[in-house]
């Protein structure tokens, strides 16, 4: 896998959105990183996007081939408002709007945004907790009538044992 990750870093080696990188998790400094980080096995590849807080773990191809079509699908060059590099259309319209706003009022509209986007946060926890509840019960629906089914099929079975 080494020979495809170093080719790998080396077609990415210039990019924007992305950063390959080597731990070597037995040498002095590595340790500390890999324990931070989750590490347990070797070769063990993860990968961080933008708005995320933590790494993840990646599980995809381990050939060139594949890493780099996952990388490309998975990280796109962000969009560079300044000069519209990267920017797909509704951000360039977006940008269009904010560019001649004051700094006062694109900080009203970034904290009117958070708000925004709190309340969204808790609306879809909320939904995703009552999706789980629905899901649980129709589990348990579904657990049920096989139980039930079992037990018909067992008294027909016994039934027509009988008649014979």
């Amino acid at each position: 896998m080494k020979p495809d990750w170093d080719k790998l870093g080396s077609t990415f080696a210039e990019s924007d959105a992305v950063t390959i990188v080597d731990v070597d998790c037995t040498a002095p400094g590595g340790e500390a990183v890999c324990g931070k980080n989750g590490v347990r096995g070797y070769p063990t590849i993860k990968y961080k996007l933008a708005n995320d807080k933590g790494l993840k773990d990646y599980n995809g191809a381990r050939e060139y081939a594949g890493m780099k079509e996952w990388v490309e699908k998975t990280f796109k060059k962000p969009c560079d408002w300044k000069t519209g590099s990267g920017c797909a259309p509704n951000e360039k319209e977006f940008i269009a709007k904010w560019a001649d706003k004051s700094a006062a009022e694109v900080k009203a509209e970034i904290d009117k945004r958070n708000g925004d986007l709190k309340e969204v946060r808790k609306d879809k926890g909320k939904a995703e907790t009552e999706l789980k509840d629905k899901i649980k019960e129709f589990n348990k629906k579904e657990k049920n009538m096989q139980k039930s089914l079992n037990i018909l099929k067992d008294m027909e079975k016994s039934k027509k044992k009988d008649e014979l």
